[in-house]
């Protein structure tokens, strides 16, 4: 059951990228054999796909082909939705298309979180299932079961006063706004520094050189407050800066180096927490369901018992469990 809570985790889903045929020499291709309207091209070797040159290329060849190619990932994606829906269905959980959107806008937030804008957002979206080879299937999938469980999970959620004030000042204490460039060594963090102090642009220099994902945008972070949930280190030096344009000394975190250049300064709002205690609530409750979606999900999968019926299934499933030993 590991292996398929190792599954249910990953987003990242490997498929198998199809080649196209090459033109056909004749420049007036030959008129394509068609079945009958509502029939199905049979053969001895069972429903066929197409015929080419005179050659049939069955349904079976199609399907172990796939199956081959996505057959685990897809599989593992399905059993794990199938989980999740029962679970909902016991406890008369339902979702709707509000739903859906919303979750789907905040899994494009929390993966992209660097940018703002929801159409870049999603243009990022596209080009990450391209190169990841993903169908967008699979991340349609993870939106339901993600909307599921945290319908679930909402109800029995308990919000405490500290978590309010944290959400408070996050939402209405004094916040800053960077762009960060991060690089592997100090002597790079440096020489970037000397460049910028040169007069070189800041968002060129960050696309081209950083090594953060918020390079495609220029390197902007999203606002940070007090209360913010990032490294304490970037952090304490991005409320330290007062004037936009100010630039900070390399910044070590982990094993990388990290300029920052201060964009704007949000002043705190006076705002007493009683009178915005219910947003806060509803705010605090939304941050923290995630973590219980993904504690349900691995509850869930734990205990459930699944088996694959198909040989191909089983033999691929078998082959996959070995690679993770």
């Amino acid at each position: 059951m590991r292996h398929l809570v190792v599954y249910a985790m990953l987003t990242g889903l490997i498929l198998l990228q199809g080649c196209t045929p090459p033109p056909p020499v004749d420049p007036q291709p030959p008129a394509p054999i068609l079945a009958p309207p509502s029939q199905e091209v049979q053969a001895e070797g069972g429903p066929v796909m197409a015929i080419v040159n005179g050659e049939a290329i069955y349904m079976k060849q199609l399907h172990e082909a796939l199956i081959r190619g996505q057959g685990v990932g897809m599989g593992q994606q399905l059993i794990v939705t199938a989980i999740v829906k029962q679970e909902a269905a016991k406890r008369n959980a339902t979702i709707d298309d509000k739903d859906l959107e919303f979750e789907h806008q905040r899994m494009l937030a929390d993966t992209f979180s660097s940018v703002d804008e929801p159409q870049q957002r999603e243009r990022l979206l596209a080009q990450f299932l391209q190169e990841k080879q993903m169908p967008r299937l699979t991340w349609d999938m993870a939106v339901e079961r993600n909307a599921l469980l945290r319908k679930m999970v909402l109800p029995d959620l308990k919000v405490s006063d500290e978590m309010l004030q944290a959400e408070l000042t996050e939402t209405y204490g004094r916040r800053v706004q960077v762009r960060h460039i991060e690089v592997e060594s100090l002597n790079e963090a440096q020489r970037m520094l000397d460049m910028l102090r040169d007069g070189a642009d800041f968002i060129e220099l960050a696309q081209k050189h950083s090594k953060n994902p918020s390079a495609a945008n220029g390197g902007i972070l999203p606002p940070i407050s007090a209360a913010s949930d990032i490294p304490p280190a970037l952090r304490q030096v991005a409320l330290a800066m007062v004037r936009p344009g100010e630039l900070s000394a390399p910044v070590k975190l982990g094993y990388a180096f990290h300029i920052l250049r201060l964009e704007k300064v949000v002043p705190a709002k006076d705002v007493a927490l009683e009178d915005v205690r219910e947003s806060l609530d509803a705010a605090v409750r939304q941050k923290i369901a995630t973590g219980a979606q993904q504690r349900l999900l691995i509850e869930l999968m734990r205990n459930a018992s699944y088996e694959y019926v198909d040989p191909l299934m089983k033999e691929l499933d078998a082959a996959d469990r070995n690679k993770l030993r």
